[in-house]
């Protein structure tokens, strides 16, 4: 018979157990590891996605503060623009004035690796965005496209994002890549 952790022998004897048995021991150890790794895993690609969204924001933010200082800097006759180029090779996004003194306010820049922390960030492609007077934009292609979307990922990450940029109102969009080129800009 068995009472509490006192086992009384069938012979009178009084045992008592004062722990658990090794085979008890290992098989909480073990799930408790397991735990520990699904935890851990999911975790770590939690912390990629975060990172990575907070780099697409960041484009996003420089884009639009571009925007905003060709809205209120550039007069509408003028001929200054103002070129925001995102680089695939350095993620770095820096800006560019022509003719080089139309304006004096300081432009805005970003070097998206920095900002996420991320090695193994990738930006699909090569881009520059012209802003000009009103904050309206062209994307320098022949013939002009309405869309240009950028999109940032890594092979760490669960989701890539994009950033989309509405030609010529300069509507910028931050989302998560759909798949089959596509973004969902309400998940973003």
């Amino acid at each position: 018979m068995v009472h509490g952790l006192i086992m009384i022998h069938p012979k009178r004897r009084l045992i008592i157990h004062n722990g658990f048995t090794m085979a008890e021991l290992m098989i909480t150890v073990a799930i408790l590891s397991i735990l520990s790794a699904v935890g851990f895993a999911s975790f770590s690609r939690s912390y990629s996605d975060r990172q990575l969204r907070l780099a697409a924001i960041e484009l996003a933010t420089v884009l639009a503060k571009t925007r905003e200082i060709a809205t209120k800097d550039i007069a509408i006759d003028s001929s200054c623009t103002i070129t925001q180029r995102v680089d695939s090779l350095t993620r770095v996004v820096s800006a560019t004035l022509d003719p080089a003194d139309c304006i004096k306010t300081s432009l805005p820049s970003a070097n998206l690796q920095a900002i996420s922390g991320n090695t193994n960030l990738e930006v699909d492609k090569t881009t520059a965005f012209t802003f000009f007077s009103g904050g309206l934009s062209s994307d320098d292609s022949t013939p002009p496209v309405t869309d240009t979307t950028v999109r940032i990922r890594s092979s760490s990450a669960s989701h890539q994002w994009c950033v989309n940029v509405t030609l010529p109102a300069s509507i910028i969009r931050v989302g998560v890549d759909g798949g089959n080129g596509t973004c969902d800009y309400l998940r973003g």
